[in-house]
């Protein structure tokens, strides 16, 4: 992980100044035929997460909003949560992470680091029609006021001078979903600076087998992990020949890495 120099802002939120970031990560996610939502080839990794809210506020500031906030209530005069000191106290910090990302590369277009210099992504347009979200399908999952959404995203990358490293530029709308709320009332912006491409990370080992279970013996499709199964040679292996694939990045730039559950191609930036 990354120590960016970045922040997020949430417009008409407590901090107009907005929220320092702790953490970004930049990746590809490898994919192979039976990967269990994804198409073949290499996925966007991307996540942002915030310090706490009220991180950069003195212990007297952080009384003094919250008492106000409190006396307020008391007096009958009740902010929307957006507004609130004390609701977003309540959940910490934000996090926005890739659910289904978009694509970088695949077989017959590989990816290469130049090709993401100057790259725009227009993600999840918001269509003001639709009755619900569907959270499985989006692009991006997020925790802001609880498990929210965000959509109607415009995501920037440009190179920042060294080898493999991106400014980030992104904004989008939120729906404080959580709370119930499915319409996409407000904003966020995010700035990164420097931030790192990590390499690649294996999809799931998965094969697919068919079984008869269930009712009247009916035949259904499973997925079994072979990952402890396997070498770490034999990962390593079949994940470069994936990587050559979807990416003309050399092969003797990566150094594979086998962590707990799942396995790297780490560039030597």
């Amino acid at each position: 992980m990354s120590q960016p120099s970045g922040r997020i802002w949430f417009p008409g939120n407590p901090w107009p100044d907005g929220h320092a970031l702790k953490e970004v990560e930049l990746w590809g996610i490898l994919s192979g035929e039976n990967h269990p939502w994804a198409e073949p080839g290499l996925h966007l990794h991307l996540c942002v997460r915030s310090q706490d809210y009220d991180a950069e506020m003195s212990e007297a500031e952080r009384d003094a909003a919250y008492d106000g906030e409190s006396e307020e209530i008391d007096q009958g005069i009740d902010r929307s949560s957006w507004q609130s000191y004390i609701v977003w106290g309540n959940y910490h910090a934000c996090r926005i992470e890739t659910n289904v990302g978009p694509r970088l590369g695949r077989n017959g277009e590989p990816f290469d680091l130049a090709w993401l210099d100057g790259k725009h992504f227009a993600l999840d347009p918001i269509d003001p029609d639709a009755e619900f979200i569907d959270f499985d399908s989006q692009a991006f999952h997020c925790y802001i006021l609880g498990h929210d959404a965000v959509a109607g995203h415009d995501l920037r990358f440009k190179a920042s001078g060294a080898p493999g490293h991106f400014d980030i530029n992104w904004t989008g709308k939120v729906a404080l979903a959580y709370g119930g709320d499915e319409v996409y009332r407000y904003d966020f912006r995010a700035e990164a600076r420097h931030v790192p491409f990590q390499g690649f990370m294996s999809p799931p080992w998965y094969d697919l087998v068919q079984e008869k279970k269930g009712l009247f013996g009916k035949t259904v499709t499973r997925q079994v992990d072979r990952r402890e199964t396997l070498s770490p040679q034999a990962r390593e292996q079949a994940l470069r020949d994936l990587a050559a694939r979807h990416s003309s990045i050399p092969q003797d730039a990566f150094v594979f890495e086998a962590r707990k559950h799942k396995d790297w191609l780490l560039l030597a930036l």
